[in-house]
Order: C-alpha cells, then structure tokens, then sequence
C-alpha cells in the first residue's frame, strides 16, 4: 500500500501548479485508488465506485483529474488518437471511467482488432465445406462425437476468422479443436501452419498432451494422418514464446511490423490472459492473412492474475446478423453471440458437476445438498484436519510417497511418477495465513520428514513449482518438477525429459500445497479445497464464486472443502466480474 501511495505522490507532482492543496491530496488518492483497483484486475476505475471508496463526489473527482493536466478526457467517438498523458477519462452511456492511458491504448487496439476480424468471413470451396459437414453429422449419427455442441462450434469455426469457444471442464473443448483442425485442413489446398499457445509453460503442455491423446482415439473415425504428420512438439508453445521473447523487456520479436508466420492460431485457456499480452499477441497478427484465429477457455474460471477481463468481455458480445429472407424491416436484424458454448461435460463425477453448477447459480440449498455426498464432502477449515487428511496411511500423498522410496529407479517413468503425484491437489485461497500454501507446504513436509526419517532439504519424491519464466532453461510459471536422489546426488525432473540440480532452478515454490489461481489448467483425481474463515475486507474480496468453482472443477472423481458453510455461501454470493470498458467498444 505503501509504495503504491509513494507513486501516486510521484504522479501527483507532474500535475499542474494551479491545483490548491487540498485538490493535490484528492488527486493523490484518487490516483492510489486507481492502483488499487488494477491490483484487484480491473483494467481501470469506475468513478462512481471510486467515489463511494475515497468518499469524494463524481465531480469532484473529475474536476480535478481534468485540471490536473495529466489526463485527457475522451468519449466513444474520440479514441481514435490518445494524448501521450499518464492519465485518461473515458465518458460513456453508463457512467465514467479512469485509465492509465497505456491500459485504455490496450483496450482500444483490442476493440478495434476484434471488430475488424468479426466483419470477416472465410471463403472456401462451398462443395468442400458441404463434405466436411456431412462427414462430421454422420460421425455424430454413429457414435455421439461430436455432440450437437462441438458440431455447431466446429462449422461455425470453419466459416469464420474468429471464433470464441467456452465451455466447463470435460465439455470437450480438446476434441473440439481436432476435429476442426481436420475439418479446416480438408477445405484447404495447402497444408496450414499451425500453432497452438497457452499462457502457461504447464497449460500448453496439457494441450498438447490432450491432442495428442484425441489423436489416437478410436472413436475419433476420420483419418487423422496429415494432422500426425503436422502437429510436431514445436506447434505448441506458451503465448511469449510464440510472441518471442526478449529478456528484460516488455516487448516481443512479433508485433505489428514483424507478424507471426500462421495460418491457423489455436490459443487454450484464454480466460488467464491479461490485458498486455492479450493485445500483444492480437497486436502480433497479420489480419489480411492469417484464416483463424480461436480463443478457447471456461467463461466461469477465473479471470487472469493480471489486469482485464478480455476473455469474458468477448464471450458475452453479441454479432448483428441479417435474416435476407424476412419480409418485416424490424426483422431484418438479429444477434446472437460471438461465441460458441459447449454444455456437455464428462469429466466430472456427477456430484461434483451437480456442486459446480449449483456455486456457479449460487443455489445455497442444492449446493447444501450436494455437500451430503460422499464425493462432495464439507470438513472444518482447520490445519489439524487438512494435516490428518494428508497424513492417513491411505492418502494420495502417503501412496505417492510410499512408492516413490520403493522403486529402484524412476528416472526413465517421470510421466507415471507426475500422474501418481497429481492424484491429490491440496488447493488453497492464497499463499499467506495458517491455512495457506506456504505454511500448509512447510507444515506437510515436516510432517513428511519425521514420517519417512528425511535429514535433507532434497529427498526423493519432493515436488516443486516453478514461480516465473525462465526462457533460457525452458522452464515456465506454473510447471511442476519432482526430485530424485541418486548417488547422494538431486536432481528436479520435468516434463519431456529435462533434468535439473536444485541450484539453477529460477524462483520456485514447494508443491504439496498450491493457490487456486495455480491449479487453473489442470486436473486431479481429487481435490482438497481450502477456505480459511475470515471477516477482513482484502480476504472477502478475494472469496469469490469463480475461485470456489475453479477449485471444484479440478476435480476428477471427488473434493473435500475445509471450510465453513457460511464461507461458502459468502463466496457463492460474491462474483469478481472486472471493470473494464472493454464491452463498450465491442459493441
């Protein structure tokens, strides 16, 4: 709080002398509050809201913004050309809103980006089109795959530049994207360049494992050599590497004059891109050439640890079409929306999609109901119940531990070893407090430790993650790594065979224990969810509906919440959509 207030003085003092000195102080917490509110994810401030939060009226606030000197005010029409200022006041039909104006550039570029590639249609071979979609209704006659849904999303995909797909977990969205792949390479002459990206090193990882593994399903009864032969390792990637990253900069090798050399851009788990590399990567394409550009995630997980909500913003925007055959002008035009939603899902147990959908439609009786099933249990938030539930002989953990000293060696089986260890997640609210990651870590190794007779910080099975990206190493946030001691000597395995000794691993975190926000993109057979009590307005703010569901849906087969009922209910009422101005310039 601090040094965000030190910055906003520092900002403050770029204003102009003709501001009295009560006006310089209103100025400086209008601009904390503004920082605060980009800390929380919104990409700017709503005045209304502000006002209510630093107690000083919408005019007030605007007035001394605007006399300042260090903002421009802007309406709808107006955000063609923006002032080099730090500050921006954009009015609009619902009220008015405060940017840094770097942030209001990126919502602008986006706008303008999406709207373009909305007004595009592919053209291809109409008679091709016509095979493909009778290949794909009879596949769904013969065996269900794809369902109505996926079908829909795929030739809706096929016939535009972009398309927006949301759905839960389970809902197919990898199948989904296969079989548009074949589909789209069936329509076209050449063979498309094809890259597929994630904002996480973890999370693209898991797309490519899931489409290789739809690649082989014998269910799947079309021919997918050429995709085989096409979708190599070096397909898929993260986001920033795929942007090209540059060291100790916020800017790519790709942008506007030096594009990305696709055809076809698959980008997984969209919901976590934040506002700056959102329009990077839009900011990275060649418009006039590229085919397809499809953003996939869950509409309802939550949104990016960084700033905007990009994602949820095109999810709920709507395309004017026009019905040619109507005979009544006030019929000539419909909507509908820009994205294709997936509903069915076969990931979950039943009662754990039961319990999802009821968080999500904050149905407090169902979800009490739910919490009655053995696959969806409630325990009390204490870490002597979290402990014991790690600790018992027959744990997930215990098992993975258990069998982890049994083995001669594990070096060549570092898949089998990541699948017995993601069995059980334990995920918490955030890393701080009695009952979050770090002190849960620290608490489950000692406790670890004096089970198994443990003297070393490095003991084989000990799983860490990784906190930042490190382009040289090839190690990205969020990837998870397992020790094995030979010889007296540790080493960290990875995925895809890359080995590490414990000193030039980047910055890193224990593993038995990890935030929600960490979990997004992965799966686990069963979840410990962990919701500490607590009145405090920061930890309220953070207890939201689209957290608890995220958790949830981790789950394969089953999920035990430590948390008090009426935390539940808090959180359930309690939804963290962002501010942003986003859908007003998508309309």
């Amino acid at each position: 709080m601090q040094d965000k207030l030190a910055l906003a003085r520092q900002i403050a003092q770029l204003a102009s002398s003709r501001l009295t000195t009560e006006e310089s102080e209103h100025l400086v917490s209008i601009i904390n509050q503004l920082f605060i509110d980009i800390e929380h994810g919104h990409s700017c401030s709503r005045v209304d809201i502000m006002a209510t939060s630093i107690n000083l009226t919408c005019q007030v606030i605007l007035d001394v913004v605007t006399k300042s000197g260090i903002a421009s005010n802007y309406s709808l029409d107006m955000l063609d050309d923006l002032v080099p200022l730090p500050l921006s006041i954009w009015h609009t039909s619902d009220g008015s809103y405060i940017y840094i104006t770097r942030y209001l550039s990126y919502e602008v570029r986006i706008g303008r980006y999406i709207k373009q590639l909305m007004t595009e249609r592919v053209c291809f071979d109409e008679n091709k089109f016509n095979q493909v979609s009778t290949v794909l209704t009879n596949l769904q006659h013969a065996n269900g795959l794809p369902n109505q849904d996926q079908l829909n999303a795929i030739l809706r995909s096929c016939q535009h530049q972009l398309s927006i797909i949301t759905g839960g977990p389970g809902t197919g969205k990898t199948t989904t994207v296969m079989l548009l792949l074949w589909a789209l390479f069936q329509l076209y002459s050449q063979v498309p360049k094809v890259k597929i990206c994630a904002p996480t090193g973890k999370a693209a990882n898991r797309v490519k494992d899931s489409i290789y593994k739809s690649l082989q399903d014998k269910q799947i009864n079309v021919d997918t050599t050429i995709l085989k032969n096409t979708l190599r390792d070096d397909c898929f990637s993260t986001i920033h590497k795929v942007l090209g990253y540059r060291k100790n900069s916020i800017y790519f090798q790709h942008n506007h004059d030096n594009p990305l050399d696709c055809d076809i851009l698959i980008v997984d788990e969209s919901s976590m891109i934040g506002l700056p590399l959102f329009s990077k990567l839009l900011d990275a394409l060649n418009l006039h050439t590229i085919k397809h550009i499809i953003f996939l995630g869950d509409k309802n997980q939550l949104s990016s640890v960084e700033e905007g909500y990009v994602f949820a913003s095109l999810v709920d925007v709507e395309v004017q079409q026009i019905n040619y055959a109507a005979s009544d002008l006030f019929n000539q035009f419909s909507y509908q929306p820009l994205a294709s939603y997936l509903h069915e899902s076969k990931r979950n147990q039943e009662a754990i999609a039961l319990l999802s959908n009821a968080i999500l439609n904050n149905d407090a009786p169902l979800v009490n109901q739910c919490l009655k099933d053995e696959h969806t249990q409630l325990h009390p938030p204490l870490l002597t119940e979290v402990l014991r539930t790690n600790y018992s002989s027959n744990s997930p953990l215990m098992r993975y531990l258990q069998y982890v000293q049994e083995q001669d060696s594990l070096v060549g089986s570092i898949g089998d070893l990541m699948q017995k260890f993601t069995t059980q997640a334990n995920l918490c609210m955030t890393n701080s407090g009695v009952l979050g990651s770090v002190n849960l870590n620290h608490e489950i190794e000692r406790m670890i430790k004096i089970k198994f007779g443990f003297d070393n910080e490095w003991y084989s099975g000990r799983p860490v993650m990784i906190l930042e990206n490190n382009y040289p190493l090839d190690l990205y946030n969020g990837d998870v790594g397992i020790c094995l001691v030979y010889d007296g000597k540790a080493k960290i395995y990875f995925a895809e065979d890359k080995s590490f000794a414990p000193e030039v691993l980047p910055k890193f975190a224990l593993a038995y224990a990890i935030t929600i926000h960490k979990s997004q993109g992965s799966e686990y057979e069963h979840v410990n969810v962990i919701l500490p009590h607590s009145s405090g307005e920061e930890m309220q703010s953070l207890l939201t509906r689209e957290l608890v569901y995220t958790a949830v849906t981790r789950a394969k087969r089953s999920v035990t919440l430590f948390s008090q009922l009426d935390t539940l209910h808090l959180a359930m009422n309690n939804s963290s959509k962002r501010i942003s101005g986003l859908s007003h310039l998508l309309k």
